[in-house]
């Protein structure tokens, strides 16, 4: 058995277990709301099928996972996510959300967009996912400290 094959079988075995206990989560007799076993069902059979397509995999040569330009992008990602998570807490939604998702905007790969719409778009993106939660949702976002 190969390292895909392994993989595979052990995605594929947590999948299969996870739909198992999701399928025993108590489910409230509501009409038309999917309860609570929707979501983790829906990851669970995500796992499977992510570990049947790995299973099945061709073993050809095996490249590294990343290069160390991949290494260094993702360990700023990681720095700009506690930092998001950061600016959440002190700054709030609206003044956190812009300007990480204009970071991640220029550092995935459209460095060279113009500056303006990188600002429009992130405000757009912004303003319609703080509408769509507060107004229409009515699920409460941070605030910040102020």
């Amino acid at each position: 058995m190969n390292r895909n094959q392994l993989t595979g079988s052990l995605l594929t075995l947590i999948g299969v277990a996870a739909l198992i206990i999701a399928k025993d989560l108590s489910a409230p007799v509501i009409e038309y709301d999917p309860g609570p076993r929707f979501f983790p069902s829906i990851a669970a059979v995500g796992l499977i099928l992510c570990g049947i397509a790995i299973f099945i995999q061709p073993q050809g040569r095996i490249e590294p996972f990343l290069t160390p330009r991949g290494w260094r992008r993702m360990g700023q990602m990681a720095a700009l996510l506690i930092c998001y998570t950061l600016g959440l807490l002190y700054l709030g939604f609206l003044i956190a959300t812009p300007i990480a998702l204009y970071i991640v905007i220029r550092m995935m790969g459209q460095p060279k967009s113009k500056y303006l719409t990188t600002i429009v778009v992130s405000l757009a993106v912004t303003f319609v996912t703080h509408y769509v939660f507060q107004e229409l949702l009515m699920v409460l976002l941070p605030s910040g400290l102020w």
